[in-house]
């Protein structure tokens, strides 16, 4: 195994470093990689500094061929959040409509993924067609939205 493989940095420090493999290993088009790291008890929705996940990545920065279709599969089925948008509001649907990405479009839809649409006028939060798909709506902001649905701090 290369010395900069996924996995090993994965299995660094007792794991630590587990959740930030993933992102790599999938933008990187190493589906076995993804595979290994999903059979861990790992955040699979974990935002790095840029404000992507591992799905954003495998749609961001990918082709959206066949390598990085499987690994939409597998994030998908290992229950990644298809609704997490980025920092910028933009949702994995709205990444791979904007990209021509036919078929990674076809899976979020099946999976449930809505179009972001835009920001929220009073708060400057993501709106969308029904769901939070921001981790500044999982921070809170959703029940100011939406107070009859809040969430515990």
């Amino acid at each position: 195994m290369p010395e900069r493989s996924p996995l090993l940095i994965a299995t660094r420090d007792n794991n630590i470093e587990t959740a930030r493999a993933l992102i790599p290993a999938a933008h990187h088009g190493h589906p076995d990689a993804v595979r290994e790291l999903l059979k861990t008890a790992i955040d699979v929705d974990h935002v790095n500094r840029l404000g992507w996940t591992a799905l954003l990545e495998t749609i961001i920065l990918s082709d959206g061929g066949p390598v990085h279709q499987e690994i939409l599969a597998q994030l998908i089925a290992a229950g990644a959040d298809v609704n997490l948008a980025d920092a910028e509001g933009a949702s994995p649907l709205t990444h791979a409509r904007r990209r021509g990405y036919t078929e990674m479009v076809e899976m979020l839809e099946a999976a449930g993924a809505l179009e972001a649409l835009g920001t929220h006028s009073a708060t400057g939060t993501l709106a969308t067609t029904g769901v939070p798909n921001s981790r500044a709506a999982a921070r809170g902001v959703w029940w100011q939205l939406y107070p009859a649905h809040s969430l515990v701090a």
